[in-house]
C-alpha cells in the first residue's frame, strides 16, 4: 500500500514538470518521507537485510509475511526510538523470545504492502491491554484481528476476509479464537494456495458451511500464542487452530 501511494505521488509530479523544470527534488523529498527499504518494518530474510544496528528479522514462519525488520527491545529502555519505532509486546501475540520494535503508523497507506495494516497491538489474554497508538502489523490469514477490516493480503481478490472469534470443534465445545483469527471464505480447494495469500491454504475445514483459508504450519512454533498446529480436512493439511480445540 505504501509503495503504491508513493508511486502515485511520484507520477503526479509529472504534471509539474513544465512549471517547475523537473521533479528530482520533489521525488527525493517524497522518497525521504516514505523511509528506506531496509528500515524498521521492511521485508527481510535475515537481519543482514535491515539497515540499522542490532537488527533482527522476524521471519515469515513466525507470522510476518515477507519478514519484518525489527530489533529486540525492553520497554524500560528506549531501543526503538533511534529507528523511529516503539517497543511492542509482540511476544504476547506471536511466539517470539521477547518484545520487539514495531513501526508506528496513522493509516494503512503507511504500511509497506497489503499483508500489513495499521492497527492496535493488544494482549490476546487481556484485549483491553493495548500499546498506545497504532502500528504496521500482519493482516494476512492467521493474523490477529478485532474485526473483518483488520484482515487483508496481497492477491486476495474475490475472497471475503473475516475475523473469526470462535472455532467449533466437531462434537466438541466451541472455543474462543484468542485475539481473533484472520480467515476468508470463497476460496477454491481445487487450487488450495490460490488467493489465500502467504502462508495460507484453502481447507475443507467447514466454517459457516463453506471452505476456508487457514494459516498453514509445520509445527506449533509456526502458530501464534494460544494456537497449535493441527491436521484437518480431507487432505489432513496442517493448520493453526486454538490449542485444545476438540475434533
Amino acid at each position: 500500500m505504501r509503495r503504491a501511494a508513493t508511486a502515485a505521488r511520484i507520477a503526479a509530479c509529472g504534471g509539474l514538470l513544465l512549471a517547475l523544470g523537473g521533479c528530482s527534488a520533489i521525488v527525493a523529498s517524497i522518497l525521504g518521507e516514505e523511509g528506506d527499504d531496509d528500515g524498521l518494518g521492511a521485508a527481510c530474510v535475515s537481519g543482514e537485510d535491515c539497515g540499522f544496528d542490532d537488527p533482527s528479522c522476524v521471519i515469515s514462519s513466525a507470522g510476518f509475511p515477507g519478514g519484518y525488520c525489527s530489533r529486540a527491545c525492553d520497554a524500560a529502555v528506549d531501543a526503538c526510538g533511534a529507528i523511529d519505532g516503539v517497543c511492542g509486546m509482540t511476544e504476547k501475540v506471536w511466539k517470539l523470545a521477547g518484545p520487539t520494535c514495531v513501526l508506528p503508523c496513522e493509516t494503512h497507506d503507511d504500511c509497506r504492502d497489503d499483508n500489513y495494516l495499521c492497527k492496535k497491538l493488544c494482549d490476546p489474554a487481556n484485549p483491553d491491554a493495548c500499546e498506545t497508538g497504532t502500528f504496521c502489523l500482519p493482516s494476512a490469514v492467521g493474523a490477529p484481528c478485532k474485526g473483518d477490516g483488520d484482515c487483508s493480503w496481497e492477491g486476495g481478490e474475490g475472497l471475503i476476509p473475516l475475523c473469526v472469534r470462535q472455532f467449533n470443534g466437531v462434537g466438541g465445545s466451541p472455543m474462543q479464537a484468542k485475539g481473533g483469527y484472520c480467515a476468508a471464505t470463497g476460496c477454491n480447494p481445487a487450487v488450495p494456495e490460490g488467493a489465500c495469500g502467504p502462508g495460507a491454504r484453502c481447507i475443507d475445514f467447514v466454517m459457516g458451511g463453506t471452505v476456508t483459508c487457514m494459516h498453514t504450519c509445520a509445527g506449533d512454533n509456526d502458530c501464534r500464542v494460544g494456537y497449535s498446529c493441527r491436521a484437518v480436512g480431507r487432505n489432513s493439511d496442517n493448520v493453526c487452530l486454538p490449542t485444545g480445540l476438540v475434533d
